[in-house]
């Protein structure tokens, strides 16, 4: 979703890349910063790796739902907006 977003907002495909790469970099470094510092782990919900929990997945019963519902919000709130920002897009070259 970020990266659809990226893509449609800007007309470089290498800005676009790097806005996509640049905010998956912060938010893995918001989830290190968290996990390895107690004082910063406050931060830790701002981060979509803070949802994806492979122990969970993988070794214990059921699916976390609460999680899987916090990252599909993110895809669906922004492809929402990559789809008004398309709408909205003026296409002339």
């Amino acid at each position: 979703g970020v990266s659809l977003l990226a893509a449609i907002s800007v007309r470089r495909h290498g800005t676009a890349v790097g806005i996509s790469i640049t905010y998956f970099i912060i938010n893995y470094f918001i989830d290190l910063l968290a996990e390895w510092w107690p004082r910063t782990a406050f931060l830790a919900p701002f981060s979509i790796f803070h949802y994806i929990d492979t122990n969970h997945i993988f070794l214990q019963k059921g699916w976390p739902i609460f999680d899987m519902t916090v990252l599909s919000s993110i895809v669906l709130i922004t492809v929402i907006a990559a789809a008004i920002t398309w709408n909205r897009r003026d296409l002339s070259f």
